[in-house]
């Protein structure tokens, strides 16, 4: 639902301030090739999460998945009147890009700031052993390598709890995807707003996916699971 925001405001981000030379066009080319999943509000849901979790990792030992029904998923969800950490800014919207890779799964962040109006890519990426739910991260923004330098293994435990409600939201998100009670339906765009867009020059609206859950004798849309 987000994702021609995300690869726009992509392009207002300096290629000089990603770690790797071609990072910052391989990221925008996977996720025009993503399959792309739009999860609806989560605000009630995250904050159940985080409570749940008592601070600790996203993936553990026995939250290990298998894999992703795509190598390619973007998947992203609103969390509106949510303050997800004291002194933060608010977030209102969140992407998450998952490369699904035989044994492991890297996971890239993104995520909308009201204060400034546009998405922002998180400055790490994050390696997931699939088998046994060991996480590492490595540095995709320069400023992070500049801001680890001082604090060291501190400043990569301040990054993981920054992090961690978005990894939890991939984490339930991947599993949902397995479940044989979900439906999964496309939304089209609208052609006559996309042939606008292009006259711009702006991204094209890319076709996205929503869950529906369906229980004995109702159903319920991922437009409001509240995980």
């Amino acid at each position: 639902m987000y994702a021609h925001q995300v690869v726009d405001d992509l392009k207002m981000v300096d290629t000089n301030d990603f770690s790797t030379k071609f990072a910052k066009s391989e990221i925008e080319k996977m996720i025009k090739n993503s399959v792309k999943f739009h999860v609806g509000d989560l605000s009630n849901g995250i904050q159940k999460i985080m409570a749940d979790r008592h601070g600790e990792p996203a993936f553990r030992e026995e939250s290990a998945i298998e894999h992703l029904p795509y190598k390619l998923c973007l998947i992203d969800y609103t969390t509106q009147n949510v303050v997800l950490a004291p002194g933060k800014f608010k977030s209102s919207r969140h992407g998450i890009l998952a490369l699904d890779s035989n044994t492991t799964l890297v996971l890239w962040l993104f995520t909308y700031f009201d204060i400034v109006g546009r998405w922002v890519p998180g400055p790490v990426f994050y390696t997931i052993n699939k088998t046994i739910g060991s996480m590492n991260l490595g540095p995709l923004l320069n400023i992070y390598a500049e801001l680890a330098k001082p604090e060291g293994e501190q400043a990569l435990k301040l990054q993981l709890e920054e992090d961690n409600h978005e990894i939890s939201v991939f984490n339930i998100v991947a599993m949902l995807l397995t479940c044989k009670n979900i439906v999964i339906e496309t939304v089209i765009p609208s052609e006559k707003l996309n042939k606008k867009r292009r006259k711009k020059g702006k991204t094209e609206i890319f076709e996205y996916k929503t869950l529906n859950v369906f229980l004995p004798r109702k159903s319920k849309s991922s437009g409001d699971l509240g995980l």
